[in-house]
């Protein structure tokens, strides 16, 4: 069995309902996957199964979920493994943490293509790069409230993408 981990987008944010973290554990009973865990209440769920097909994957669980929760949300599977190279090559080894930093990473359903020179500046962000095929950006608070980061990652790679924060990403691979 693979282990993996489901990035759901708009789970418990924004405009969404609430959806208890029970609820998502029972979802992903449903077409078998084991050892399934949840971490934190934004949509971060770990499994294991036989499919070794991440497309695949991606689109049972959308269907899934729309049947289970209510509401459409894009879905993003990633190997436990992949998450460990993603760490391992240290994308934010050079950003100096400050209480109003954030270290981001964009999910991208295949793998991303753009147009982009990085490091790319913006209102309040700056996107590093494209790391093991995870779009990785620091937001600095102190410049702005609401750096424009996430409409020019939409722009960018379409709404199918979700993000995270850099710490939720170390957690999961924690207890994975």
């Amino acid at each position: 069995m693979t282990e993996y981990v489901a990035f759901l987008r708009g789970v418990n944010s924004g405009k969404n309902p609430a959806v208890k973290m029970e609820v998502l554990r029972k979802a992903f009973e449903a077409p078998g996957f084991k050892n399934i865990r949840t971490i934190l209440a934004s949509g971060n769920v770990l499994f294991e199964t036989d499919y070794t097909d991440e497309n695949i994957l991606e689109q049972k669980i959308e269907k899934m979920l729309q049947e289970t929760i209510g509401f459409n949300s894009d879905v993003i599977v990633r190997t436990i493994d992949d998450l460990h190279k993603l760490a391992l090559l240290n994308p934010f080894k050079t950003t100096e943490v400050t209480q109003h930093t954030r270290s981001c990473v964009t999910f991208v359903k295949g793998r991303p293509e753009t147009s982009l020179r990085f490091p790319a500046r913006g209102k309040g962000y700056t996107i590093l790069g494209i790391f093991n095929g995870v779009v990785c950006s620091v937001v600095d608070l102190s410049e702005v409230k609401t750096p424009s980061l996430m409409q020019i990652l939409d722009k960018e790679f379409g709404k199918g993408i979700t993000t995270r924060n850099w710490n939720t990403v170390e957690r999961i691979l924690k207890v994975s």
